[in-house]
């Protein structure tokens, strides 16, 4: 992308931040949160890029914030599939001590049709009671895109999923929770790009917009800063906020070795009774459980990294 589209892109991105600013008069967060994600694929991949706890580290680095996603492939608010003895997701929550919860759900609910709106929003409310008592906040599904053959044109299913928008909104309110519209509340400008690889899953710039749609309304202030963005590497431009994002994504990696192990079934599934997952001198005793608390004091050490670097972007001018 040449440096006119750069510019183009940080202008139009600047300008819609401006217009969300007075979205939240104060920060939605507070002091020690602990904020958790759920959802499904989207919700993944935005920790491999990492741009929203960057946003929200750089913004409030005296909060000693800390983001966990609690997100699988396929979660919808109809199912969550995990493997045999996976703890519920209230039991995930409580374990993680989370604060707040940001639920992205609708997406691919949407794609159903009408017809199975009431449906969504009973399995929604549904899947928000028993975790409720922390600050929830319900992020709407953000418009399909216009997409060639071969790949499915999702763009005209975009009149379905505004209904879905104005359902969840509407559950939001009654349930007395935030609500964050990724959907209609802003215009989006060419100058963009194609945000989404397929029209449904977000790219590295995606994440990067809606991202700052969601930091905003959080009541993070964004107009300051330098946050442009290289979208074919999906880094910041500004190495201070660079620093902070491969933190971010290193943690997160961490996170995710420790929160999803690919043996679980050794760990906590219907193999812990196998030699293999005790000790070879003493079958009472079970070594895994113990081996994955060793990931703890790492992933300490990189929340520590996100707030040195975090701290120091904010406190001396760009290089």
């Amino acid at each position: 992308m040449n440096q006119p589209r750069l510019l183009l892109l940080a202008f139009a991105l600047v300008s819609s931040l401006c217009i969300r600013a007075g979205a939240a008069s104060r920060s939605f967060l507070q002091t020690n949160d602990i904020i958790c994600s759920i959802g499904g694929a989207n919700v993944i991949s935005a920790q491999e890029h990492g741009y929203l706890e960057t946003f929200l580290r750089v913004s409030f680095p005296q909060y000693n914030l800390r983001f966990r996603s609690l997100a699988h492939e396929g979660d919808t608010v109809f199912a969550q599939p995990r493997d045999f003895n996976y703890p519920a997701i209230g039991r995930q929550l409580s374990e993680a001590n989370a604060t707040v919860v940001l639920l992205f759900f609708g997406q691919l609910e949407g794609l159903d049709g009408k017809e199975k709106l009431q449906k969504f929003l009973s399995a929604y409310e549904q899947l928000l009671v028993p975790i409720e008592g922390r600050r929830m906040v319900l992020v709407s599904p953000f418009p399909y895109e216009h997409k060639d053959p071969p790949l499915p044109n999702l763009h005209p299913t975009n009149y379905v999923m505004r209904e879905y928008v104005f359902g969840i909104r509407e559950l939001a309110k009654r349930r007395n929770h935030t609500f964050v519209d990724l959907f209609t509340s802003t215009k989006r400008s060419t100058a963009w790009g194609q945000l989404t690889s397929d029209g449904l899953h977000l790219n590295a710039v995606g994440h990067w917009h809606y991202d700052s749609l969601i930091a905003t309304d959080l009541g993070a202030s964004l107009l300051q800063s330098r946050f442009l963005i290289d979208p074919a590497t999906g880094a910041f431009k500004d190495a201070r906020w660079e620093n902070v994002r491969r933190s971010v994504v290193k943690k997160n990696q961490l996170w995710t070795f420790y929160y999803r192990p690919t043996n679980w079934a050794f760990l906590g599934g219907d193999r812990t009774d196998q030699p293999s997952s005790r000790d070879y001198q003493n079958p009472k005793v079970r070594w895994f459980p113990d081996e994955m608390k060793r990931f703890l004091p790492l992933i300490n050490q990189a929340e520590d990294e996100i707030t040195q670097f975090a701290t120091v972007s904010t406190s001396r001018p760009a290089q």
